[in-house]
Order: structure tokens, then sequence, then C-alpha cells
């Protein structure tokens, strides 16, 4: 096993504001400070791995220059979908969701994104901040299972 492997900034929740009635509002990582962040690894040149090739390098199958960094976010919160999704695609960043069964919204809805927002299809006041995604993914019961999302900019042709 590769001793050396690219760092994983592991998130759960990112919003412009604290959601006063969640009670696990200290997971949420204030907007701002994500884009930040993402500015940050687009400017100094970091690719964004998805966990499967983060794996690669882990297991020593890929070498590491440095500059490979994964991104993941835990529980399929819908802030990852609303905020997380369109600011990562804006900066060139992929991200690996780690998806619980339990926090699917069975519904079939399409919520609007920040992206919406910029696009002057819906009023940022119309963005929930926290809930569920509700993509449409078969998951094992009872355990986590990942799946990615992926920005155009990033996908290979």
């Amino acid at each position: 096993m590769n001793k050396l492997s690219p760092p994983v900034i592991y998130y759960h929740s990112v919003a412009p504001a604290l959601f006063d009635r969640w009670v696990q509002k200290f997971l949420t990582l204030p907007l701002e400070t994500f884009e930040d962040q993402l500015d940050y690894l687009r400017a100094n040149h970091f690719r964004a791995l998805f966990f499967d090739e983060w794996l690669l390098y882990r297991n020593g199958e890929a070498r590491v220059s440095g500059k490979e960094v994964c991104i993941a976010f835990d529980d399929g919160l819908l802030d990852n979908w609303v905020y997380a999704y369109p600011l990562a695609k804006k900066y060139g960043m992929r991200f690996t969701l780690f998806i619980s069964p339990e926090c699917v919204d069975p519904r079939p809805v399409v919520r609007p994104t920040l992206e919406d927002v910029w696009n002057g299809r819906c009023r940022a006041s119309e963005l929930q901040a926290l809930g569920y995604l509700s993509w449409n993914i078969p998951f094992p019961t009872n355990s986590a299972a990942s799946t990615t999302a992926v920005s155009p900019a990033c996908t290979p042709s």
C-alpha cells in the first residue's frame, strides 16, 4: 500500500446560514468558506478526485503528484445539491457523495439550486438549505452507498 495518498476533505453540509431548527447545525460549513476553499484549490491547480480514483492512489496504483484532493460529502443532505454542486461545478471540482438511504426523499421532485439563482430562474429566498436529495438512486438497506456528482467541465469527452 502507498504510504502517501491524496488528502480527503470531508463535509456534511454547506449553507449560507445555519438552520436553527436542525439539531446538527454544527455540521454546516458557511457557504462563503466552502467557496473560498474551492477557489483556493482551483487557484493552486489541485485536481479533485472521485473516491474510486482516490483508492487507486491509496493502493499505490497511481503516483501522487501532490496536487490531488478528494472532496466528499456524507449523508446526501439537500444542501449538497442546492449549494455545493453548483459551486463545485463553477470551480471545476468534483466530489463524491456518500448517501445514507434514509436521507433520500422518495418524491419525484428536482429542487432548484444556486445555479438557478445565478441564472435568474428563482430567487435565493426560494432555496431551502436543508432537506434530502431527490435523486432516485438504488441503495442497499441500512448502509451508506456512494455515487458521484460530475461537473460537465470535469467529465471526460
